[in-house]
């Protein structure tokens, strides 16, 4: 196993919850049917899938499920990445012939993985179809609780959709920015719907964290200063 990851975790708590719930339906899911490999794609570039996709991981990591993150994006040069250290991964692996252990990283969060998507240029659509890449996520499978892939935009390359051949479900990622379009998560929907795609829901990205008070009014309810030093006089009491 290659050297340590180290992958930043938010600290705003809005945006740690939201990422809390996903895993917790994600999980929810997972009791009603397979659910071990999820791909995560945006409806079209921009939307922030990649930031969605590494606090996704990072939560359910640290909820106790051993995880791997994989960089599935074999499109995007290493130099734009988030997690753009240049190390050997999945490109390798596949068209290398390198070992498992030789491209997996452990990251400073116990419980997670990391695969990067490499460094060697390969046929990204060719990679993704091969027989090595069905037999890595069968492989996979059996040792981690949970394979997150972080996938291209759906506008912008065929890779989620052939993904979805070899994963478990899919989670489209929009924003609620200005310029991201109801159109594109329409044809992203479609075209998976056709591809035979189990679509686990549609994440939406950049919601107004006022907005997201108003809609989960009690989402700090156990970290306020008010119920804590309620319960705490409370067993002071009950000591005595």
């Amino acid at each position: 196993m290659s050297q340590i990851k180290s992958i930043y975790k938010s600290t705003n708590s809005i945006m740690n919850d939201a990422y809390d719930r996903l895993a917790a339906r994600l999980y929810i899911k997972k009791q009603q049917g397979e659910l071990k490999a999820i791909t995560v794609c945006g409806t079209e570039p921009g939307v922030g899938s990649t930031t969605i996709c590494i606090n996704l991981a990072i939560s359910m990591a640290e909820a106790g499920w051993k995880t791997l993150l994989i960089d599935a994006d074999l499109r995007k040069g290493i130099r734009v990445k988030r997690l753009n250290e240049e190390t050997t991964g999945l490109a390798e692996y596949i068209d290398l012939g390198k070992k498992l252990e030789d491209v997996v990283s452990k990251t400073n969060h116990q419980g997670l993985f990391y695969l990067s998507s490499g460094n060697v240029n390969v046929n990204a659509v060719s990679a993704l179809c091969s027989v090595r890449m069905k037999e890595l996520m069968a492989k996979l499978k059996e040792e981690y609780d949970y394979i997150i892939l972080d996938a291209p935009a759906m506008s912008s390359a065929p890779d989620a959709a052939i993904l979805s051949t070899v994963v478990d479900g899919i989670l489209l990622v929009t924003s609620q920015k200005k310029g991201y379009t109801v159109k594109a998560i329409a044809t992203a929907q479609k075209q998976l719907e056709e591809d035979g795609a189990n679509i686990l829901g549609i994440v939406v990205n950049d919601v107004d964290e006022n907005e997201y008070r108003r809609a989960m009014k009690n989402y700090d309810y156990f970290k306020k200063h008010k119920y804590k030093t309620k319960n705490s006089k409370k067993g002071q009491k009950n000591h005595e």
